[in-house]
């Protein structure tokens, strides 16, 4: 029974953690697209199409724009690597270990 509950503890930490750095990646390449650096030519610039190459998603046929990719990692419950299904996950794995 306690390797049950050492498991799903650390499997909620695994799932709260990856919604975590989703979303500092998120915000991360949010300020810099905002902020415009992209001319200086120096060091490694992220696209929005990269984001969703990190995650191990599909582009599509077209380059997706900033707002959907934003909600495809953020709000899109079909999406396994989403802040909200790695939230869900880690709120059904403490639901099962509540002894």
């Amino acid at each position: 029974m306690l390797a049950r509950i050492a498991h799903e503890l650390y499997w909620i930490g695994r799932s709260l953690a990856r919604a975590e750095h989703t979303s500092r990646m998120l915000d991360g390449l949010f300020h810099e697209d905002v902020q415009g650096r992209r001319g200086d030519g120096t060091g490694v610039r992220l696209s929005w199409d990269s984001m969703l190459v990190i995650m191990g998603l599909e582009l599509g046929a077209s380059s997706p724009a900033r707002d959907e990719v934003v909600r495809r990692l953020t709000l899109d419950r079909g999406n396994p690597a989403s802040v909200v299904s790695c939230i869900a996950q880690a709120r059904e794995g403490a639901r099962t270990v509540r002894d």
